[in-house]
């Protein structure tokens, strides 16, 4: 019977099958790399074959998966040996117990012997074995490169010489032994000669990088290293110490040492010698530090903490180290640089700052080590440009959580292919706050273009946007705990089946006052793709998509259209869904909307951090909503209104603004707060072809431009004005069709910030002039010339004598000022804000075809009671006129609101009284001379507080009574009948 080779891979369990795969490895003749899986323990009692293939472009790769191959210290056995040109990898195995000592024959190499060949060990311990020359492995004329690996209490015994515990590396002429020790601890190995850990025999080079040589012993020299004639040893931020007879030894040839700690002393090196140590490094014990194998951490007294060159850590080509011995989780470089030896030692603080893409992984690297429980932050000093996926963010430790502070900046994957900005391990507990992370791409069926999360991830105020996925979830896949406040998912594309989010099956997903637009992708296009577990409550979000398992329950929420495929939705109340689709059934909670506009406006800075989709006047979710947060995404209150708005964003209370006394040219108000004070907010005042002003003190400026003038010192002009400008005055002059415009910033340099009333004199205001406001939450309200001429208080003005339909001009001065049109608008404007979501932030005056002047600017810092300030005009009156059978009669009224004015109503018509300050008013339609009889009169209150309105048809009056902001609605219903 004849053995038929394994088709490789190929899986072995003991040492008979090993040998076979060997033994078929060696005949292989196909270029390719062959790879053979230990799959459990095995003991041998006889050597291995020697691995013999040198067939160009052949390989094997030795997988131990963490197996253990044992000599059982049977001599001469040894594990593995490496013939002339052939090339291995072996791997995460332990190595042990052999022993080539004692034999008639070679005694190198104890456990492996190379013969010219090529090996790399990886990720693996070779302890307790025993040679002559090399009592763990021995280089003959090969290359060797030992990597992430320990070797320890390995023995250098034999009949003739002795050298070399851990390593002896030997050339030739022409043919130089090679050998690189990188990242890895050599600990506790004997020679009975020289050499302890290394030995660099004759024409050999030896590299030792970032690995540590501790606690070996050679009586006769070098218990560290030995460097002998025609060889060159190099060490880069590497350990020797705690070694006997001496830690380094150069019995010939050339050493050479940079960032690297000798602790007693430097006299063996003769080569480049510079930020060299020398001292105790202060070690801790041999043990499991993390990873595979064992390690020395470095005491937190280490001088060789910080001390190396991050240029040096680099592997055998010179790739920079990506990770300590330890492997995954372990990054190589913390705090900024890199650690002397081959363990990285955890980060002394709990706080960083970062500035770039280094800074930012060797951040998470100090995360990802920390072992002490707390709350660790990483602080985004600027935006960050990525050129490859961040470290995964890793750190399952109880008590351990990060928190990243974006403080507004962005990380971007600039969309090179393969870059994820974030990725978030198992169990592993992370906040991101004000954070934009954008362009991200994974390519293939890779899931979550910004972020993977299979941890437990907060992200709050931050936005997700231009990332692409090939598979799903092109802003965010969540296998684990996902909660999402406050931010922005837009211009997002995935591939597959779509899903900007993607809560898979395992998902656990929250999201509340967020806003998702103008993503798009996949088979199923949608801002949520919900296989699991999800709660929604005020999102405005354009598309759903339910699939299978999924949970998914929507609470005051605006949702664009929605389509499921199985599962389950859940409807808490007050939705609305525009187009509800297959969903429609779902959809039956109270308060809930179907099959209306929610009339939302563009994505846009509406204010606070992220943009978001204002609902415009007349929406159907205004007031429509109910929900337990207490603000909107902005941070703006909830309720404004009556009641809460569907959705993410929360209507903010509209400024109320008032018309002083005719008589009155400066502000009647007192600001509530002790300490501040009337002032002139000019520090901030910018306009097309203005001057910008800047600095100095409130009020004391001068500046102008081709458009733009401003005076200084009183309220008016003077009488030989413009050629004595004492007086404070600011004037916009357009020209033609000229739109020009100048926007006083309150919180600007210098500035007192968002106040709660502004005040000024409109001087000289025409029908093209407009007056804007921006408030806190970054809403615009206008008021307009109209609205002054529509103002209760100037049209009961005998200076205004065509109220509602001509500009009024009045006040000091009461003729023509400076040949201006006397029918031009004159009155003291007051803007209050009602909340400090709608503070006032900056103001804009425009003036259009025409001029626009204005003086007496007044501030108040905190919110005023606009109730109790003298001609506050904050209420309104509604007059509705109907008749039955519903013919075009007219009536005649008088009323007490704008007296002795009377008006004429027809059927259908109102008349609306706007700014009507807190009193009672009546309103008496004046007898018919017709048939038609007043047969019913109604008022109908805009609230419950106060005293009610009533209507009496007998004597055909109605008595009005308003508080503020209130409106009052009266209707009377005349007949022929």
């Amino acid at each position: 019977y004849e053995a038929v080779c394994p088709v490789f891979p190929a899986s072995v369990a003991t040492a008979g099958e090993l040998s076979f795969a060997i033994g078929c490895y060696n005949a292989e003749t196909t270029p390719g790399t062959y790879t053979i899986n230990i799959t459990q323990d095995i003991n041998l009692t006889a050597s291995t074959p020697g691995i013999n293939n040198a067939t160009s472009g052949v390989a094997l790769v030795v997988e131990g998966n963490g197996h253990t191959i044992d000599g059982q210290g049977s001599a001469p056995v040894r594990a593995f040996d490496i013939r002339a040109n052939t090339v291995v990898t072996i791997q995460n195995i332990t190595i042990t117990g052999f022993n080539a000592s004692g034999g008639t024959g070679d005694e190198s190499g104890g456990a492996i012997a190379i013969a010219g060949g090529s090996l790399t060990v990886r990720g693996s311990t070779l302890s307790g074995n025993q040679g002559g020359l090399g009592g763990a492995i021995s280089n003959a004329q090969g290359t060797l490169t030992v990597i992430d690996s320990t070797l320890s209490g390995n023995r250098a015994v034999g009949s003739i010489v002795s050298f070399g515990a851990g390593i002896y590396a030997v050339g030739g002429p022409g043919q130089p032994a090679t050998t690189f020790v990188i990242n890895s601890t050599l600990s506790g190995n004997q020679s009975a000669g020289r050499g302890g850990a290394l030995y660099n025999g004759p024409d050999s080079v030896l590299t030792v990088i970032n690995s540590t040589l501790s606690d070996n012993t050679a009586p006769a020299g070098g218990g560290g290293v030995v460097n002998t004639t025609d060889s060159t040893l190099t060490l880069h931020n590497t350990i020797v110490a705690n070694n006997t007879s001496n830690d380094c030894l150069r019995a010939d040839g050339t050493v050479n040492a940079e960032n690297s700690l000798i602790e007693d002393g430097l006299t063996c090196v003769n080569g480049a010698n510079s930020n060299n140590l020398t001292g105790d490094p202060s070690l801790g014990p041999l043990q499991n530090n993390g990873g595979s194998t064992l390690t020395y951490a470095l005491l937190a007294s280490s001088n060789a903490i910080d001390a190396g060159n991050n240029a040096l850590a680099v592997d055998q080509n010179s790739n920079p180290l990506q990770t300590d011995q330890r492997g995954a989780g372990y990054p190589r470089i913390l705090d900024g640089t890199v650690d002397i030896g081959a363990f990285e030692a955890p980060c002394s603080d709990t706080s960083w700052m970062v500035s770039n893409e280094t800074e930012l992984n060797a951040a998470i690297g100090c995360f990802n080590a920390a072992t002490t429980p707390d709350t660790y932050t990483i602080e985004v000093t600027q935006d960050i440009d990525l050129t490859a996926s961040t470290t995964t963010i890793n750190n399952a430790t109880a008590g351990i959580d990060l928190v990243i502070e974006g403080a507004g900046f962005a990380v971007d994957g600039q969309g090179t292919a393969g870059v994820r900005p974030f990725d978030i391990a198992v169990n592993t507990t992370v906040t991101i706050n004000e954070l934009t992370i954008m362009g991200g791409n994974v390519t293939g069926s890779e899931n979550g273009g910004g972020i993977e999360n299979r941890g437990n991830l907060t992200l709050t105020d931050s936005t997700l946007a231009n990332n692409v996925s090939g598979g799903d979830g092109s802003a965010i896949s969540n296998f684990g705990v996902l909660t999402v406040t406050g931010s922005t998912f837009n211009g997002n594309v995935a591939g597959f089946t779509g899903g900007t989010l993607r809560n898979h099956f395992s998902g656990q997903l929250t999201v509340s006052n967020s806003t998702f637009f103008g993503n798009s992708g996949g088979d199923h296009p949608s801002d949520l793709f919900d296989v699991g577990t999800s709660t929604l409550d005020s999102v405005t979000m354009a598309s759903f998509y339910g699939f299978s398992d999924n949970t998914t329950t929507f609470r005051n929420s605006i949702l664009l259209s929605c389509n499921a495929f199985g599962g389950a939705i859940q409807d808490d109340g007050h939705n609305l869904v525009q187009t509800p689709g297959p969903c429609i059934s779902a959809f039956t909670g109270p308060g809930t909307i179907l099959n209306q506009d929610p009339m939302l406006g563009p994505l846009a800075d509406n204010g606070g951090p992220t943009q978001t989709r204002a609902l415009l006047a007349g929406s159907p979710a205004i007031d429509a909503g109910d929900t337990t947060l207490t603000t909107d995404q902005r941070g703006v209150a909830r309720p404004q209104g009556a009641a809460d708005d569907i959705g993410a964003f929360e209507v903010s209370a509209p400024l109320r603004f008032t018309i002083e006394a005719p008589t009155i040219q400066t502000s009647q108000v007192a600001c509530p707060a002790p300490g501040t004070s009337l002032v002139e907010p000019f520090d901030s005042l910018s306009g097309a072809g203005a001057t910008q002003i800047t600095g100095g003190a409130l009020g004391d400026y001068q500046a102008s431009g081709p458009y733009l003038t401003v005076f200084g010192q009183d309220e008016f002009g003077g009488a030989d004005f413009p050629n004595n400008p004492v007086k404070k005055y600011l004037e916009l002059e357009a020209a033609g069709g000229d739109t020009i415009w100048a926007t006083l910033d309150f919180t600007a340099s210098g500035g007192p910030g968002p106040v709660g009333y502004f005040g000024f004199w409109w001087s000289a205001g025409d029908g093209n002039n407009v007056f804007e406001v921006t408030k806190a939450d970054g809403s615009v309200d206008t008021f307009t010339t109209q609205s002054i001429i529509n103002s209760p208080t100037l049209q009961g003005s005998p200076n205004c004598p065509d109220a509602g339909t001509a500009a009024c001009h009045f006040g000091n001065p009461t003729t023509a000022f400076l040949g201006q049109n006397a029918s031009e608008v004159y009155a003291f404007v007051n803007i209050y804000a009602e909340s400090e979501a709608s503070k006032i932030v900056s103001v804009r005056f425009l003036a259009a075809g025409g001029g626009f002047e204005s003086d007496n600017h007044t501030i108040c810092t905190e919110l005023i009671d606009s109730g109790n300030q003298s001609g506050a005009d904050i209420g309104g009156i509604v007059i509705k006129k109907v008749t039955i059978p519903g013919n075009s009669t007219s009536f005649d009224f008088t009323d007490s609101i704008q007296a002795p004015n009377a008006f004429t109503l027809s059927n259908g018509q109102q008349q609306t009284f706007v700014s009507v300050p807190p009193g009672t008013y009546t309103v008496t339609e004046e007898p018919n001379t017709g048939a038609f009889q007043l047969r019913l009169l109604s008022c109908v209150d805009g609230d419950s507080a106060g005293t009610s309105s009533t209507g009496d048809v007998g004597t055909r009056t109605a008595t009005i009574n308003v508080d503020r902001n209130e409106t009052v609605t009266c209707t009377f219903t005349n007949s022929n009948q």
